[in-house]
């Protein structure tokens, strides 16, 4: 029977505890069943300023004027609506008018609303849609040679095709952030005119 050099022996363990040390997760060499191609979430403001004479709620052109403005903008589910106002005598007035025209879509107002600039004009009632963006940077991606992939790795384009898919199917983007409970997904509103209407595109 043959016996390896204890030095052999060192060095051939050295070599397996190489070959199974952690490898830096790239598009060259992720040997995980986890793609790095996913989803980015972004996050577009818009706002829209009302002006109406102090200690007055909105005039009934101002509200047509805010429902051309969230028609313009294709305002729909997943959208988050809310509003800003400063120093206003009429705010929960004008707030309830705004609030009456967002369940129209078969929306809820948000309780608050982010920061947002330029500042609001004196006596101004600012409404705030914040919509999420979901989309898969660098996809489709062939970078790598996968007929030279010798690291038992996955291809560079692995996961776009399935990633890509999940942010045209989801209907609000923020779950891919943080999902809903069942008693935040009951807020949604239903308008008379159907259920097809709170899923306005």
């Amino acid at each position: 029977m043959n016996v390896l050099p204890a030095a052999t022996v060192l060095a051939l363990v050295g070599v397996m505890i190489a070959a199974c040390a952690p490898q830096q997760q790239t598009p060259e060499f992720n040997q995980t069943n986890f793609p790095l191609n996913t989803p980015v979430v972004e996050q577009h403001v818009m706002t829209y300023d009302l002006v109406a004479p102090a200690g007055t709620g909105l005039t009934a052109a101002q509200r047509d004027e805010l429902r051309e403005w969230l028609n313009s903008v294709g305002a729909r589910y997943g959208d988050r609506i809310s509003v800003d106002q400063e120093a206003v005598l009429a705010a929960p007035e004008r707030r309830a008018q705004v609030e009456t025209i967002v369940n129209e879509r078969g929306l809820v107002l948000q309780r608050i609303a982010p920061v947002t600039s330029p500042a609001i004009p004196a006596g101004a009632t600012r409404v705030v849609l914040v919509r999420a963006e979901a989309s898969v940077p660098d996809c489709p991606n062939h970078s790598g040679v996968d007929d030279t992939n010798y690291d038992n790795a996955t291809s560079s384009n692995f996961g776009c095709a399935t990633s890509t898919a999940l942010t045209q199917m989801i209907a609000d983007p923020n779950d891919l952030l943080s999902g809903k409970t069942y008693e935040e997904e009951r807020q949604v509103i239903i308008p008379e005119t159907g259920p097809a209407a709170a899923l306005d595109d």
